[in-house]
């Protein structure tokens, strides 16, 4: 493998650096060879050409974020689980696990700050997080992770975690 790839590598994404902003190294996950493209390319223009049909890499995302998540709602209060086949977005259950889980939105902004470093403050947290209330009581949460809005003119409207919280039912 190498290490720095060459400049006029056919594996290389140039229409990714036309400007020479977003030249990344990166890493191909079918030939493990090195390549100049965006830092979300997973893999070289090679590979991608030979097979047929895009790697789909928000399956992988998802899943390498999944165990780490779910520690963190565990610590909170939650059982965190999976629902949906993570191909578009990532569609997660939230569902309390002792009779005192912290709130819901500390959750939510907890998650974002794992996920992306940032999170909306207390007072904006239900707007920026799209929250709705579903049938059977559910509460619905959005993390976006790269929609509305490049700031890297690369952008995902399909890229977001889906979060319903099942409402806290305490029996007497």
């Amino acid at each position: 493998m190498h290490i720095t790839p060459d400049i006029d590598s056919p594996k290389n994404w140039p229409s990714d650096y036309v400007d020479g902003e977003n030249q990344y190294i990166c890493i191909c996950c079918i030939c493990n060879d090195t390549f100049y493209g965006h830092k979300r390319r997973v893999t070289c223009k090679e590979c991608q050409g030979n097979s047929g049909k895009p790697i789909k890499a928000k399956p992988h995302f998802y899943a390498v974020c999944l165990k780490p998540m779910q520690e963190i709602a565990k610590g909170m209060g939650y059982n965190l689980i999976v629902h949906g086949s993570m191909d578009r977005d990532l569609d997660l259950v939230a569902i309390p696990w002792i009779n005192e889980p912290k709130s819901e939105v500390e959750l939510i902004q907890t998650l974002d700050v794992y996920l992306k470093g940032i999170r909306y403050s207390d007072e904006s947290a239900l707007s920026g997080y799209m929250h709705s209330i579903l049938p059977g009581g559910r509460h619905s949460y959005v993390i976006n992770l790269n929609r509305g809005g490049a700031f890297n003119s690369y952008t995902d409207e399909q890229y977001y975690l889906d979060i319903s919280i099942t409402p806290l039912v305490i029996s007497q």
